[in-house]
């Protein structure tokens, strides 16, 4: 499975327009994406709410915050006296409609996550229970306790308790065994419940107890009719058990479960997984949104949004992280609490801000990231803001049409956010930018030319972006891959004229889901041939190899590494050739004489040079003078000029020839002494005579005397001793040089 960046939300708010990424989104809205308002305060009145978190003694508090996406009505779970609760029924723009009958479940300990049936018309809520002291097996913590099930239907202002229960009473403390101290029997720790709609079950996720400090994670199914427990899966063998926390479940039109896990040691880390939809089942949790590590905030290449459900990185431990809304064509989204991390240019660290994120295509073997919205705090501003800093998390609920609310539990207040809205931190994209071999580009470039074409982005990460190059025959390019906030394609240009490179950026940020950005490329397909310049010795001995070099050869279209030269042709003058993708070959001549060496180039579009010419003599050589010798760093006495060149007669004319009898001039060695540098270079200084015409000859240097050689053998390594030839060059002066 890939990786999956998470900076993502409700990208169905917009068109995308991507068949790479099959998202088709009959609702698309230019209108933009942010807040479309926000409702409630703190109190204990209609629409009001009283929140509270967990506290010393141990309370866990509500935790309870939902929406019925079949007529869009958001309920919140409070606490208007200590341990008496109730749940509040509003619109979709904070309307009160009506509540339900204050409930005092038994030993009680707060309120844990809601869950709806549209097609029951249900609300349920789970009530926590308080284990006793005097138990064995995990005293004084919170268990399962109570499922209550309440219309959604209200009669009058009030939510009457489900038909066939007592004052809403599904199921009780006895039937979980909330007090019982066998292990493995009750619900620890519960994190949130789900409605199966495939089978009308309330699902409940906690652990379960399995003796010496071992536990497991458990999901327990509860018949909607009788309030009898059905299947329980337990998490037993896998890297989950006791390494993380498994919270808010929820459960797609498909009936697959999906949990989020948080890490126990490391809080920066979060992924989703799907349980087994057959709870009898001993397979292991899959990952559907595998882990994400929250960056820090000093990273100018983290994501702009990540997947860490809780407030600074904490683990979470409720539910309410985790919401799913069905879709219309069966599927359905999946939003998750999330944490936006801005830096502004130019500063060292960046500020952390509450947001929520999409995922979509569930029941498929993985999901993929829509968007996200939010990322303001309220002490800055009163628009698309969520206070993250409470005692409480805030809590995500997905919602109808693309909209997705957010409990903001440190001021008491609803947040909601759809197509429409506004007042959300826009994205932005740097210039288009053009480079060629690493350096900008500037000018005409040849067709051909590989260009890199790359953008920076600002609060947003880049899902994917379309590449149109301005050419009749390229189509547009989609990169899709992960890019987060810097985009990149590299394109060659074949087509000649002034084009327009157009970059369309679809991004996770729902408040700019797209942006465009254009650039000018002046291409040219008039293409100058390459040019060749030969380089090689003016003299060398009859039989020995000398190296001919085009090194020097070069493109005049003036894009470096856009058309360097492809092959180098050299014709030796004496019937033979040679052909090299490389500039530097070798050639020995059999007999004397002076040759005509010509050196063609193509280069990477097909064109040829015009020949470049050389003339070299080949001559026999002089017998040898004892030779020198040299070692790195040494200084060596100076050698007899007849060692060190080997002369052919040089003319009058300047130029050498085996035929003439011309006095040979007396070129010598400046120096009195050679020096090797370390890196095995010889520098020499040769002087020719004034009254000579020219002088040319080789250098050669070698041992004083045999130095024993290793050599490879058949079977083993022998060692013979030989004059070694430690370098050798040609030279060319005119006379007084």
């Amino acid at each position: 499975m890939s990786r999956i960046r998470v900076s993502l939300l409700l990208t169905f708010a917009f068109a995308f327009a991507l068949s790479a990424l099959s998202v088709a989104t009959a609702r698309a809205s230019v209108e933009g994406y942010g807040e479309l308002g926000h409702f409630g305060s703190a109190g204990t009145g209609a629409g009001q709410f009283k929140l509270t978190g967990p506290t010393t003694n141990g309370t866990n508090g509500t935790r309870a915050f939902g929406v019925d996406t079949s007529e869009n009505a958001v309920y919140v779970g409070d606490e208007p006296k200590a341990k008496e609760y109730r749940i509040q029924k509003l619109t979709a723009g904070g309307v009160f409609v009506a509540a339900t009958p204050i409930f005092k479940p038994p030993n009680r300990d707060g309120i844990e996550g809601v869950a709806f049936d549209p097609v029951l018309k249900r609300l349920y809520v789970l009530a926590l229970e308080r284990r006793s002291v005097s138990l064995e097996n995990d005293p004084s913590k919170a268990a399962a306790g109570t499922l209550y099930a309440f219309s959604t239907e209200a009669v009058g202002e009030v939510l009457p308790a489900a038909a066939g229960t007592v004052e809403g009473v599904l199921t009780g403390p006895t039937t979980f065994g909330s007090q019982s101290d066998a292990l493995e029997s009750a619900l620890i720790d519960p994190k949130g419940i789900a409605v199966d709609p495939t089978t009308h079950e309330v699902i409940v996720t906690g652990e379960v107890d399995e003796g010496e400090e071992a536990r497991s994670f458990a999901l327990q199914r509860v018949d909607a009719s009788t309030g009898a427990l059905g299947e329980r899966y337990v998490d037993r063998g896998s890297q989950l058990r006791q390494e993380s926390e498994l919270n808010s479940p929820v459960v797609s039109p498909g009936g697959a479960v999906y949990v989020e896990q948080r890490e126990k040691t490391e809080g920066d880390l979060a992924q989703i997984v799907r349980i087994p939809s057959d709870f009898t089942s001993q397979q292991a949790p899959t990952p559907f949104i595998p882990f994400i590590l929250k960056g820090g905030l000093e990273s100018e290449t983290n994501a702009v949004v990540e997947f860490a459900n809780g407030s600074g990185g904490e683990s979470l431990e409720s539910g309410g992280g985790l919401s799913l809304s069905p879709e219309a064509d069966g599927k359905a989204t999946l939003y998750a609490e999330a944490r936006a991390f801005f830096k502004p240019s130019g500063t060292e660290f960046g500020n952390s801000y509450t947001a929520a994120l999409a995922f979509s295509d569930l029941d498929d073997s993985e999901g993929f990231e829509l968007g996200w919205t939010g990322g303001q705090s309220r002490q800055t501003t009163e628009s698309c803001a969520i206070g993250a800093s409470g005692a409480v998390s805030p809590m995500v609920a997905g919602g109808s049409q693309g909209t997705v609310f957010i409990l903001d539990s440190r001021f008491a207040h609803v947040v909601e956010f759809g197509p429409g809205g506004s007042g959300c931190p826009t994205a932005e994209a740097g210039a288009l930018t053009a480079s060629v071999g690493g350096a900008p580009l500037s000018g005409t470039i040849p067709a051909g030319t590989e260009v890199t074409l790359a953008t920076s982005l600002t609060r947003a990460n880049a899902l994917s972006v379309e590449w149109s190059f301005g050419e009749g025959k390229a189509k547009p390019q989609i990169v899709s891959a992960d890019e987060y906030q810097h985009t990149q394609v590299i394109h060659t240009f074949e087509e000649g004229g002034e084009l327009t490179v157009t970059e369309t950026i679809h991004t996770d940020n729902l408040a700019t889901p797209t942006i465009v950005k254009t650039i000018g490329i002046s291409v040219s397909t008039n293409h100058l041939p390459p040019v060749a310049v030969a380089g090689g010795p003016l003299s060398i001995a009859v039989g020995q190899p000398g190296i001919f070099d085009g090194s020097a050869s070069w493109d005049p279209n003036g894009v470096p590494g856009s058309s360097p030269i492809a092959s180098y042709h050299w014709d030796f003058g004496d019937g033979s050739s040679a052909s090299s993708t490389t500039p530097e070959v070798e050639h020995a001549y059999a007999q004397a004489g002076v040759y005509a060496v010509k050196l063609t180039v193509v280069d990477g579009f097909g064109l040829e040079s015009e020949a470049s010419k050389i003339e070299v003599t080949a001559e026999v050589p002089n017998p040898a003078a004892p030779p020198t010798s040299a070692t790195p760093g040494s200084v060596v006495g100076p050698p007899s000029p007849s060692a060190l060149t080997e002369q052919p007669p040089a003319p009058t004319t300047g130029k050498a020839s085996s035929s003439q009898s011309s006095v040979v001039p007396d070129a010598r060695l400046s120096g009195a002494s050679l020096k090797v540098a370390t890196n095995g270079r010889v520098p020499l200084v040769i002087t020719c005579p004034g009254g000579a015409s020219g002088c040319v000859g080789v250098v050669t240097l070698q041992t004083l005397g045999p130095v024993a050689v290793a050599q490879l053998g058949d079977s083993h390594k022998r060692s013979t001793k030989a004059v070694l030839t430690l370098a050798k060059g040609s030279f060319a002066l005119a006379g007084g040089q």
